[in-house]
Parts: C-alpha cells; structure tokens; sequence
C-alpha cells in the first residue's frame, strides 16, 4: 500500500511572550508511544497550560512549568505507566509530571549542569537524547550531548554510562534502551551498541556521505527504537535519509525512503508495537506494518485519518481561542527577514589600505552592500589605532589602517562595515608575556605548537577573553557596523591530543561551553551586532566537542552565524553525486538548509569562495551557483572571500546575472 502523508498546521493567535519563545523553541520533539503505538505528537498551548493528545482527538491538560522562558524539547511518557509524562529541555534540565499528584517535579541531577565561568543563564546542558525501557519503567537514559547517563527510579537519581568505545567528541542525537542493551545514535559517526560493556559501532548498511577514500560520515540519527525484546532496532534519520531497521545487529535494510520531495525531512520520532510501526517524519506524522518473512523485510505504509487529526486541531482552537497548534517536527523554519541581508566581500589589510576604491567599486557594481575588515588577523596584528596595553606590550599593534576615514567613506555609500577580529590563534599573544597564555604541551610542558604557522592561545584563559573583548570594544566605539569573531575554536591539526590547557578550572567542560561563555561575555559588553565564523563542516554535521564550535549554542549570543563553506575545502568524493558542474551549488545550498536544521533559531550568513583552488568546474557559474545556494537555501546573505581582494570574477559574474532578463 503506498505511503499516505499527514500535513499539520500552525493556528496562530496571540499568546503571552513566554509562550510565543515555547513554541520558537520547541522545534524538535523526540516521542514516546504507548503500548498500542501511539506517540505524543500533538500539543496544544494556552496561556498556563499545555495539552497533549497520544491520539490526536482527546487531549490531556498540563500545566505549564512556571520558569523564565521554557525551552521544551520532547515529551515522553511510558507504554505501561500513564501516570508520569516526563518532558526535557534544551537548559533547564528533566521535569516529570505526576498525574495523581497534578504537579511538576524536577528529576534533574547536578551532574546535567553546564560548565561556565561566567554563570550563563544556562543552568543545565541541552538534553539531546532521552529514552524509557519498555520493560521497565523505572529504566531512563538521557544524553546531554556528549555524556550519557542512566536512571533506575523514573529520574530521581541518575547516574554516569561510560563512553568507552563511544569516544568524547561524539554527539549522543538519540538513544534506545531495554534493559542492558543500550543504543546509541551519534550526529555524524552513525550508531553505536553496547550490552552492558563497551559501545562499539553498528554501521553496515547506514546512510552516509563519503568525504574521502578513507573517510565516511553518516547523516545524523534523530530517532531510534528497540523491539522485540530488543532484538529489531529502528533507526531514524534527518536530512531525508529516511528509516532503517536491523535485527540482531545485521546489516542495516532501509524501510523507507522520503524521496526527493522532503530530502530535509527529519524522523523525530519512532515507535513500535510488534509489526506496526509509527513514524514522525518532516511535517507528516506515517504509519505502517513491517515484518520480516525469511530474510525479506515488508514495511507497507496506511493512511491516518486526516478529518480526526484536523477536526481535533479545530475543535480545540474553538474551545480555548488563544491556543496555539504546534507541530513538533524537524522542519526548517525560515531565516529572518532577507531584506536586510548583507551581501558581503571580504578585505585584508594591505587591499583596504590601496584599493578601498577598487573594493567599493565591486561592492556597488554586484549591488552588495558590506565588507569585512580585517583589524585583527591570523597572526594577532591590530591595524587600528588602540590603547590597549597588552597590545602595545606584546607589539601586535601595527601600522593602522585610517580606520574613521575609511568608516565614513562606507558609510556615505550606504556600506554596512564589519570588522573581522581573529581569536584564539594568536602569535603576538602567543610569544608575549613569557607564553604565560599559551595551551601547553602536556608532554614536555612547553608551549604547544600544531601546525606550522600557528600559535594558539588557551581558549579558557579569561586574560584572552578579556582581551578580545576589549579590542572589539574599541572597533565598536571607532564606529564598525559589526564584529564578526573569526578562530572561535580550538586547534584542529598538529599533535591536538598534547594539548593541555593550564586555565581550565572547571573539570568535565565541554570545548563549545568556554567558547559560548566568550561569546556571552562579549554580547553583554558590546551592543553592535556580533557574528562569528565557523568551519565549514560544523554547519553540517554536530562536531561541537572536536574543535567547540557549537551552532546551537553559538547562536544565543550572536546575530550571524558565518560558516565557511568553500566548495573547494570539502573532501575530493564529498556531494559527487550529480552533475560536477553543478557540485559547488549542492554544497551551499545543502549547507545552508542543515545549517538552518541543525540552529534553526540561527540567522545564517555563509562564506562563499572567489578563489579557484581545487575547483576545476571554476567560471563565472562556479560564483552563481553558490550565490543561488546561498538565497535559495534561505540564508540571510554571504559574504565572498579572496585572500588577495581579486574580485574580478565576482565582478564578471554579477554583470552577467545583471543582464538576464
């Protein structure tokens, strides 16, 4: 029978601010079914309570948390014990409601806090993954991204799983459990099993993307269910890659496949009740009977009835007017407005200083309307008049840039104007000071080198924070339309597994924590727009804890988020399929809507390339591509770079565009 899809839509009216944020907020609901297969996957808002419906027609009334600006990520509830709905979210920790009771209880363990030195107002880390044992429900796990832990008394005492085989950079997307078996889905390195001892890998078969000849990244896994006394797991996947199933930890068979019409459509949730099988997948919520007869696998899809789910919507709208339907999916919400994006080119020093001429004269030829500014480079170099004393100390402040000339002059050609400062890769910093804010090298205690060329300060080092910030704090009052952070990460090349960093006080803290809490330090004392760039591959896969760079978290604190995604930096075999010509198109576009998946409360601002490197389709269509990838995927502008400030290319090709009709 084929699949028969299920649309849901939103009803808006006024609310209260607090629950206009819970739904900007709520948009990825991980589910739980009851033993007859259903899921909560209706909710319903009004001003103080929160309904949910495992059936989509009767709804159960909750009240709603009493806390500053909920963040609700999923709601849960046991097939045997209706009694308890358990609901996570992205800061403030489990709750569990007791429906004998009519009250809310916190189940969150200490152990969930976030590391910060500055007392963020993020109390715990997100709940990334949480699951109840069928067989027993007392049994919970939950993630907090990259650590996993265990409950035997429904959340009121938890306890730490160890990640051995797992690894620490992995980022826990979903988990299912029963009993010993304890699955573990993983946002790029596929699904991970353990039986009570190590995890080790169960890839065979899964969904992925090859980067090179040796290297291979699986599509995040947003849903996983065991059955069959945990013999079947099911398997969920975002982007469009659809549902998988594998028995006693055979190679995995691929159930269902979205197609080309929802290839960004997420499985938020699965649940199983023998051979039936509910899926929430992009705006549709499926269901379907899947067997296995010698070998063979049957999964055939029926209908939901779409008048229940609707008259249900529309009824209660009609019995409480100010309710809000929310569709807990994984569906991409649009960018903010893109009339006021910034269509961006990118000046070094040396360029800015001989050329601003030539650089406005592209900028308003292409109709862009921004430039980014190096003030502070790779190497730790000012190009601006600072009283900064360490600056002056450790000789970073070089020959300035007429930096209030320049500013006025973009400034009366209606030019936004973004001063670039690099981070934490710092030479100047780096050598100054007897190395006193270096990362060290855990072997010999010495500065740590990596690659050549390189020298990195130690991200925790509330001296560098300090530092930065007041530097930027300057550009600010110098008159810059925006900061945009460049190097917000830690190391990626050279012997990283050395590196030991001497100012982390906090044990346990995650690599994207101390970064955010730069970030939060530098939007409470600056009041300008802040961006920050990333690496190009953390807008598409979750690597928060490789090298810290965290979208979710980065986008709190910032306006723009920036991720570099040249075309020519991704691996040789990376996004072949298709037309190569049309290659560099695919990466931006496809870039910008996992980007907007992964933050969808972000507002992304890519970089493009203008340079040929590794680009053997390069031409005036290589540029249009990615601007077309860009605007199409609904990212709020970009900003092309050349190290150089040789733009003819982008020149050539806007007039190009210019002229068709």
């Amino acid at each position: 029978m084929p699949l028969i899809k299920i649309k849901t839509n939103f009803l808006f009216r006024p609310v209260l601010f607090s629950l206009l944020f819970f739904l900007l907020t709520a948009s990825n609901l991980n589910s739980f079914a009851s033993r007859s297969g259903y899921m909560i996957t209706h909710v319903l808002l009004s001003t103080g309570r929160v309904y949910y419906s495992l059936t989509g027609t009767d709804f159960t009334a909750l009240p709603l948390l009493s806390m500053d600006k909920p963040e609700p990520l999923g709601l849960y509830i046991h097939p045997c014990e209706s009694r308890y709905v358990f609901m996570t979210t992205a800061s403030q920790g489990i709750f569990r409601f007791d429906h004998e009771k009519n009250r809310w209880e916190d189940v969150t363990s200490p152990l969930f806090k976030t590391r910060s030195i500055y007392s963020r107002p993020q109390k715990y880390r997100k709940i990334s993954a949480f699951a109840m044992d069928k067989s027993d429900p007392r049994h919970l796990v939950c993630a907090t991204k990259h650590d996993i832990y265990e409950s035997f008394d429904r959340g009121s005492s938890w306890q730490h799983v160890s990640r051995s085989g797992l690894g620490s950079r992995n980022y826990i997307s979903s988990l299912a459990v029963h009993k010993k078996t304890l699955a573990a889905g993983t946002s790029f390195s596929g699904i991970y099993i353990s039986h009570g001892h190590a995890f080790s890998s169960h890839n065979n078969g899964l969904p992925g993307e090859p980067y090179s000849a040796a290297l291979k990244f699986y599509d995040e896994v947003t849903s996983l269910d065991l059955a069959e006394n945990g013999a079947l797991l099911y398997a969920g996947f975002a982007t469009g890659k659809g549902l998988y199933v594998s028995r006693n930890r055979a190679s995995w068979v691929k159930l269902y496949d979205p197609g080309a019409a929802d290839r960004f459509g997420a499985v938020t949730a699965i649940s199983v009740n023998g051979e039936k099988v509910t899926a929430s997948i992009g705006a549709g919520l499926y269901t379907g009977a899947s067997s296995f007869r010698r070998e063979n696998i049957r999964f055939d899809f029926s209908a939901i009835d779409k008048k229940q789910v609707k008259g249900a919507i529309a009824a209660s709208a009609e019995t409480h007017p100010s309710i809000i339907y929310i569709d807990y999916t994984n569906a991409i919400k649009p960018q903010k407005s893109l009339t006021n994006e910034k269509k961006a080119i990118y000046a070094n020093v040396p360029v800015a200083r001989k050329n601003l001429s030539g650089l406005i004269d592209i900028i308003e030829t292409c109709n862009f309307n921004a430039i980014v500014i190096d003030m502070k480079d790779d190497f730790g170099s000012l190009y601006f008049s600072t009283s900064n004393a360490t600056a002056r100390q450790v000789g970073a402040a070089k020959k300035p840039l007429p930096v209030k000339k320049i500013l006025a002059r973009l400034k009366s050609r209606g030019i936004y104007a973004i001063a670039r400062v690099v981070v934490f890769k710092d030479r100047e910093l780096y050598r100054g000071l007897q190395n006193r804010y270096t990362i060290k090298n855990s072997s010999s205690g010495l500065p740590w080198k990596g690659t050549r060329g390189e020298f990195w300060v130690d991200p925790f080092s509330t001296f560098v924070h300090e530092y930065n910030i007041s530097l930027a704090k300057e550009l600010e009052e110098l008159g810059f339309d925006e900061i945009q952070f460049d190097y917000i990460r830690f190391p990626s090349d050279g012997p990283v597994h050395l590196c030991r960093f001497p100012e982390q006080k906090l044990p346990g803290t995650y690599k994207s924590e101390i970064l955010a809490d730069f970030l939060y330090r530098a939007r409470q004392e600056i009041s300008i727009p802040l961006s920050t760039d990333i690496y190009g591959f953390n807008s598409w896969y979750r690597f928060g804890n490789s090298i810290g760079q965290d979208m979710e978290e980065f986008a709190r604190f910032v306006d723009f988020i920036c991720p570099m995604v040249y075309p020519s930096h991704f691996g040789n075999r990376f996004y072949m399929t298709g037309k190569r010509e049309d290659r560099s198109y695919r990466i931006i576009h496809d870039g910008g809507m996992r980007a907007r998946a992964i933050a969808p409360h972000a507002v992304i601002r890519p970089y493009l390339q203008a340079f040929k490197l590794f680009s053997p389709t390069w031409g005036t269509g290589y540029i249009l591509n990615q601007y077309n990838g860009a605007r199409e995927s609904g990212c709020a502008g970009f900003t092309y770079w050349n190290a150089s400030g040789n733009y003819r290319i982008i020149r050539q090709a806007f007039q190009q565009k210019n002229r068709q009709p």
